[in-house]
């Protein structure tokens, strides 16, 4: 279980440029690399788990993991051609704009935790009042 924690937090930080990428293709309107792409991410491990099970090969979880690590990868370089030009990286730091950013964090942050508690409110209320045995049904 350990090793599957590392390869899904590889695949989280893979995400980032894949993500990126599909972005910028979206407000280009490039749906041609955007289709290529997720056929990409997508594709290759449905098939490969379509091929184990065609054959009765064992596979394992980490397996897994790494050909979808792998189909990632593949759908960012299949990406990169989409979005070579449009890329541009500064590296001038607006203060302002990171202080909203934080203040927009902290907005979302707490939002998220209201919405969980509220959501889980009856839930609550209901094993108190009731029993343990009708929060489950």
């Amino acid at each position: 279980l350990d090793m599957l924690f590392y390869w899904y937090a590889l695949q989280n930080l893979l995400l980032i440029p894949y993500f990126h990428f599909e972005y910028l293709q979206t407000a280009r309107l490039q749906f041609a690399g955007i289709f290529l792409c997720n056929f990409i991410r997508q594709g290759l491990p449905c098939l490969y788990v379509f091929v184990f099970f065609l054959f009765n090969w064992p596979i394992s979880l980490i397996e897994i993991s790494i050909v979808q690590s792998v189909a990632i990868v593949l759908g960012i370089l299949a990406g990169y051609p989409y979005v070579r030009n449009y890329i541009e990286v500064q590296w001038k730091f607006y203060k302002r704009l990171s202080i909203d950013l934080f203040h927009f964090g902290k907005y979302t942050f707490g939002t998220n935790i209201s919405s969980m508690v509220l959501r889980s409110t009856d839930s609550w209320m209901l094993g108190r009042l009731a029993s343990t045995s009708a929060v489950a049904i």
